[in-house]
């Protein structure tokens, strides 16, 4: 465990529900109530994906938000204006 973080658990705690989870993790019926530890399990396998995918989703926003806005970007800044190449011309072909 990092020493520099505070968590709801000590070490001891921390290290003695690893090896129960590390000994159910061969017989994982072999609990007292295994209702409970499958609620559990659950419920933090769902919290770690949806961690991951927003953690995930994030980057890639960023990701793409520069590659829209950067140097190197295929569409000039002006393109998000309100006027569009093509509403300029036919102003000034009406003109």
């Amino acid at each position: 465990m990092e020493e520099n973080k505070n968590y709801a658990f000590s070490e001891d705690e921390w290290n003695a529900c690893i090896k129960v989870l590390k000994t159910l993790k061969e017989v994982p019926f072999e609990n007292p109530d295994n209702d409970l530890f499958a609620g559990l399990i659950t419920k933090i396998h769902k919290n770690a994906k949806k961690n991951i995918r927003i953690a995930s989703y994030s980057s890639k926003k960023q990701e793409d938000l520069q590659t829209s806005f950067g140097k190197e970007s295929y569409f000039p800044r002006n393109n998000f204006s309100k006027y569009s190449t093509f509403s300029l011309s036919d102003k000034t072909k009406r003109s």
